[in-house]
């Protein structure tokens, strides 16, 4: 599987007065699977309601005029929160549809998936655990993932990255200005 296409703050704009919405990040693998990609500093923004106000949108998106619904692709809502979202100390909580008698998967092809940013657990080395902390750590020198510590080592310290990185932000601060100052 491979990222064919993603797109940063993807507006999936409705005309008929349904409430419109930007995805933080959209994407397409070469298995045709779709997925969003949500980053929530505040828990009260990643409720189960919005997750899947987000998933029904992508159907929506993606089925094209006529055609048949079994070609639907598989969706992945993936919520990542700064706190524990479901309060259970998991690092991630994989969200599926049952037959609540059987207890068998409905497979309808939606997935929703909640990573839990606060997660700390010293005993996990697993990669999951790696990227959570790493997302989280402001030293690139204190970080697992020699890639995600690359990046931020140039954004942070190597002078062509820091422009960039201020640039980046002078750009959103200047859009934010825009858009939230009164007419």
């Amino acid at each position: 599987m491979e990222i064919i296409s993603s797109k940063t703050q993807f507006d999936l704009k409705h005309i008929f007065g349904e409430r419109s919405i930007t995805f933080d990040v959209n994407a397409k693998d070469s298995t045709g699977k779709i997925y969003n990609f949500e980053v929530q500093k505040d828990n009260s923004g990643a409720t189960p309601q919005r997750a899947r106000y987000h998933s029904s949108s992508l159907d929506v998106e993606y089925l094209p005029s006529e055609t048949d619904f079994v070609n639907l692709p598989d969706t992945y809502i993936i919520f990542i929160t700064e706190k524990d979202l479901c309060k259970k100390g998991r690092a991630i909580y994989l969200i599926e549809r049952v037959d609540i008698a059987t207890g068998e998967l409905f497979n309808d092809g939606e997935h929703i998936i909640f990573v839990n940013g606060a997660y700390d657990n010293p005993d996990d080395d697993s990669e999951l655990a790696k990227l959570i902390h790493d997302f989280r750590c402001t030293d690139a020198d204190q970080m697992y993932l020699p890639e995600l510590a690359n990046k931020t080592r140039y954004l942070k310290v190597d002078p062509k990255g820091v422009e960039q990185m201020c640039k980046l932000m002078e750009e959103m601060r200047t859009v934010h200005f825009y858009l939230h100052s009164p007419a």
